[in-house]
């Protein structure tokens, strides 16, 4: 049982019913009830119930959301209690906010009454509850807020700062250090864990002159909220700085933290609760698991539900997000779900100006805590979590951007270099290369600073005197490895712009966040690729070739070719032959091809990919040749094999218009070559003569099969 009598016990077949309530806290010596002879509100709405319902306290069994302080005020308080009363409908529960408000005192009010699901708790079932309080910094003070507002006019009040401070307090943490010794002796595991989650912890300036402090989370410790108030007061005042609150959370020392900002400045505001508590038909079994379930965080019923996260990769990213992290761990589920919780203020060290340390936690449902606290960086099972370093770097020199040091010249660079590729291609992009980076030994540079993203990019800057500067054209860049990406140029960036003296001999560079380049200059820089480059920035050389510069074609040839074929490139009617085309000016671009045209034999035009080997040779492979006339098939032998030609062309531009290569080579369509022996592996002379090919193919299978009929 809890310490106030309120749980309700299974098998009681009573009603439940629940009531929202305010209640000015100043006569009061708190919410709970604690003796006949002391003013509290739950004594004063047990006095009412009694009357309301014909049954005793003790058949009641009142309870409450929070146990609010003497002095603390309520907007929202829920209460519950159970009856033999049988009250459904609106106009009963109308009635019942009546006569309540006719005999409570004046400074309690029901604002509401209804009735939840049979084995609805107020306090166990809450979710999410949000406490307000009220400071008036004025000097001087309003002498009517003083019994609900803490007045501090006396000492500065610096409402940033005070913000600040109050962000520190967001996050699920454990929360000892702001935690009273309670009045009550500990009774069941979520009294003993001192971990909450607050989700907002918000400051307004309202036009009556007071200051307003909003506190939301799962639930409270003993004076929490009134501790947090007091020390983010302490920061206002200008004190201590904001991260001072850190220090304190950390040291889960009680001792440390300032006196609790005074009880007539709090406010319960108001309690959620999951729709599983309304109205419903449940078991008691399900009533079990409704109760488990609502200690959603602080509960240590269930723990091996919780995963425990030991190791996430990779180990660094762009400050700028977009990266898919891999967590390993145990206990992860289908509905797992992450957080990342960047470390306020934190920078690694002022050697790593651009880092920032990020703890990544997983849970399994909503219902579920989370696998670690957030600023807690020591290891445990239930404190479990990865670390990533979020870097604000540009890539190609570590530490030379970030907003508090824009333009860092004289830092190492790191060398890039294309481990596989061309550094020339044409003018519309496509030219796939693999850039490779690495670092002078003991030059300082840090290795490694492409982070894995949807912002990655990979840009070609071209120089142009007029205007002066430099011209780019961006295009997605595939992450490795932080120290090797592979990019696929994008087009000239000199199309389109109106000056003609865009440089072809230009430099392809990379960004992290889709806008910042290693181009900062001592002056200061702003890394946008636009302003004079840094002689050692980090980059690597490309040109572009001019449209209208083709290729030529000088021979065609099969890859599998019988040593007898008296046909230099030939292949069947259904395609898939390698063709080796070789020449000049190949270049290496996604947008290469071939194009087989029809020769003499009438074909149209069929344009294939084709993959780049060298400057001299690209392979492509024959597409499909079907023929519609049935009389086409009709080959005379009697002069030679039985082939149809097509002339191969190839372009460089995806843009193919006036690009093909004038000069070509010829390939052969021929099905079925059989020497005089009848054996289809040769390919002599002189040829066995078929009528038509389709006699060809079914005189080989009688070969192959034996003769039928």
């Amino acid at each position: 049982m809890d310490a106030d009598g309120s749980r309700r016990r299974l098998g009681d077949a009573r009603a439940t019913y629940a009531m929202t309530i305010s209640y000015d806290g100043t006569n009061y010596k708190g919410f709970q009830r604690q003796g006949a002879d002391v003013a509290s509100v739950q004594r004063e709405l047990e006095r009412c119930l009694t009357r309301l319902t014909g049954e005793g306290r003790d058949a009641l069994r009142l309870g409450g959301s929070g146990r609010t302080d003497g002095g603390v005020h309520a907007r929202g308080q829920v209460v519950h209690f159970y009856s033999e009363k049988d009250w459904r409908s609106a106009e009963d529960f109308a009635r019942c906010v009546k006569a309540m408000n006719g005999m409570l005192p004046r400074d309690v009010r029901c604002e509401r009454f209804w009735r939840p699901h049979p084995a609805f708790h107020a306090r166990f079932h809450a979710t999410r509850k949000t406490y307000a309080y009220y400071v008036d910094a004025r000097s001087p003070h309003d002498v009517f807020a003083r019994a609900y507002a803490c007045q501090c006019g006396w000492r500065a009040c610096d409402v940033d700062a005070l913000r600040r401070a109050c962000q520190y307090f967001v996050g699920t943490r454990d929360f000892r250090a702001f935690a009273n010794t309670s009045r009550d002796k500990p009774t069941s595991d979520e009294d003993l864990n001192t971990t909450r989650t607050i989700f907002r912890f918000d400051v307004f300036e309202q036009a009556d002159g007071l200051i307003r402090l909003e506190c939301e989370g799962d639930g409270f410790l003993y004076r929490q909220v009134r501790n947090m108030v007091g020390a983010a007061l302490v920061v206002a005042s200008g004190r201590e700085k904001p991260e001072w609150i850190l220090d304190l959370l950390a040291s889960g020392d009680r001792r440390r933290v300032p006196t609790a900002a005074p009880a007539r400045g709090l406010f319960l505001q108001s309690v959620e609760y999951p729709d599983s508590v309304k109205p419903m038909s449940f078991t008691d079994v399900d009533v079990i698991k409704i109760h488990k379930s609502s200690f959603h965080s602080r509960g240590n019923f269930d723990i091996s539900a919780s995963p425990v996260v030991s190791a996430t990769s990779p180990d660094a990213v762009a400050i700028s997000g977009g990266a898919v992290m891999t967590i390993r761990g145990v206990n992860f589920e289908r509905n797992s779900r992450c957080k990342f919780f960047a470390t306020p203020g934190g920078r690694a060290s002022e050697a790593e100006a651009t880092r920032v340390y990020i703890q990544v936690f997983t849970r399994n449902s909503e219902y579920h805590a989370w696998s670690g606290i957030e600023g807690n960086f020591q290891w445990s099972r239930t404190n479990s979590f990865g670390v990533v370093q979020a870097d604000a770097s540009a890539p190609g020199c570590y530490g030379c951007y970030s907003t508090s040091a824009p333009a860092i010249a004289s830092r190492a660079r790191e060398s890039w270099t294309i481990a596989k590729g061309e550094n020339t291609g044409p003018e519309d992009g496509g030219t796939t290369i693999l850039i490779k980076s690495t670092v002078a030994s003991g030059s300082g540079a840090r290795t490694g600073t492409f982070y894995q993203g949807s912002s990655l990019k990979c840009g070609a800057f071209c120089s142009t005197s007029s205007p002066s500067g430099w011209v780019k054209s961006l295009t997605a860049a595939k992450w490795i490895a932080n120290d090797e990406i592979e990019c696929v140029t994008p087009p000239w960036p000199g199309n389109g712009v109106t000056s003609s003296t865009v440089s072809r001999a230009c430099l392809i560079r990379v960004t992290n966040d889709g806008a910042t380049f290693d181009d900062l200059i001592s002056s200061g820089g702003d890394g946008d690729g636009t302003q004079t480059l840094l002689t050692n920035a980090a980059k690597v050389d490309f040109t572009y070739v001019a449209s209208g510069t083709a290729p030529s074609v000088t021979s065609v040839a099969s890859s599998r070719m019988p040593a007898t074929s008296s046909r230099s490139a030939r292949g069947p009617f259904a395609g898939g032959a390698v063709v080796v085309v070789r020449g000049s000016n190949f270049l290496s671009s996604v947008h290469l091809g071939c194009k087989f045209t029809g020769g003499s034999s009438g074909f149209s035009d069929v344009v294939v990919p084709a993959t780049y080997v060298s400057s001299t040779e690209v392979h492509c492979v024959s597409p499909r040749r079907d023929v519609s006339d049935e009389d086409a098939w009709k080959v005379d032998y009697g002069s030679g094999a039985p082939c149809f030609d097509a002339a191969v062309h190839v372009s460089n531009q995806k843009s193919r218009s006036n690009e093909w290569s004038t000069s070509s080579g010829t390939f052969h369509y021929c099905d079925l070559y059989v020497s005089s022996s009848g054996s289809r592996d040769g390919d002599g002379t002189p040829l066995r003569p078929f009528s038509t090919i389709s006699d060809a193919a079914l005189n080989s299978l009688r070969q192959r099969h034996g003769a039928c009929g």
